[in-house]
């Protein structure tokens, strides 16, 4: 679900919360020494995200946010910030020549560069996030 997140609504915040859970708390942040990503450069993308990101021609990047049921991946357009809003059950990553985020029948593709390699920290804790989450929770779809 992509969500405009540039002015926080309360059905928004509602929505969020619902389907990846409230934000970490400060001192959670801090033991887990931090929830978000460096921005990273966005090659590809799946239909879902045309309108987003085929009028502008520069660089596209995103960063991922660690909710304790799921992932947001942030992403600006325009003069507007959009989130992509994953719970860790319908999350798929896939590394090969480039490293790709896929749910919902939507991706992202993004470039395997030294910013990729300065997120793997967190890109592992996802994947273990993940592993204990869908163990523990079996949504029923």
């Amino acid at each position: 679900m992509i969500l405009n997140t540039t002015y926080l609504e309360k059905d928004v915040v509602k929505k969020i919360n619902t389907l990846v859970g409230e934000p970490f708390s400060f001192l959670k942040r801090i033991k887990m020494k931090g929830v978000g990503s460096h921005r990273m450069i966005i090659d590809d993308f799946s239909e879902g995200f045309k309108d987003f990101f085929t009028q502008n021609m520069s660089l596209r990047y995103c960063n991922f946010e660690l909710r304790p049921n799921g992932i947001m991946v942030h992403f600006n357009h325009q003069h507007g910030r959009y989130s992509w809003v994953i719970p860790y059950y319908r999350l798929s990553m896939f590394r090969s020549d480039s490293f790709s985020v896929h749910a919902e029948g939507e991706f992202l593709r993004i470039r395997k560069d030294n910013n990729l390699k300065i997120n793997s920290k967190l890109i592992k804790r996802i994947l273990s996030l993940k592993e204990i989450n869908v163990r523990e929770f079996r949504p029923i779809d």
